[in-house]
């Protein structure tokens, strides 16, 4: 999987991932490619790698025209759906490095409380106990994260890596 274009829109927003190893907005695409795939993938907007992990990344955004603002069960449940999905999708092709899973919530209901309610709805829904045992034994999934576009661009770990304009 290679995408030498790292700035990847979504929606009136744009991700910088120039300073990743590899970064892609097209899991689905390249999935869709094998013949033999009838199941419909479920993927998050970005994928990006740096030198330690996989960041799974997903915005939502409902402060722009025409956009649906889903109820937060609902946005809890298709970003669950997501995420297994694609770490599906990354045991399938053999990937070994931690990962991150990524939420960016943009609405003016997405407020830092109910940021906290959907990460700990992720948390209690995402396989976090799972290790990987070959080649070493460690968790998957080191961390879920729901950050506002704010909250992500003023981290310097990742706005800082990658910023969304």
């Amino acid at each position: 999987m290679t995408n030498n274009n790292r700035i990847f829109k979504e929606g009136a927003y744009q991700i910088d991932c120039s300073k990743a190893i590899y970064a892609s907005n097209g899991m689905r695409d390249y999935y869709q490619q094998d013949v033999f795939a009838k199941y419909q993938l479920s993927d998050v907007d970005w994928v990006i790698e740096d030198d330690d992990y996989i960041y799974l990344v997903e915005y939502k955004n409902s402060n722009v025209n025409n956009a649906i603002d889903m109820k937060i069960e609902k946005k809890i449940d298709s970003l669950s759906k997501k995420f297994h999905h694609s770490l599906l999708f990354l045991f399938a092709i053999g990937t070994t490095k931690q990962v991150k899973c990524i939420a960016i919530l943009d609405s003016q209901k997405d407020d830092a409380r109910a940021r906290q309610e959907v990460r700990n709805q992720l948390i209690q829904r995402l396989p976090m106990r799972m290790k990987r045992i070959l080649p070493k034994e460690e968790k998957v999934i080191v961390d879920v994260i729901v950050y506002s576009i704010a909250d992500w661009n003023n981290n310097p770990d990742y706005g800082g890596k990658y910023p969304i304009s």
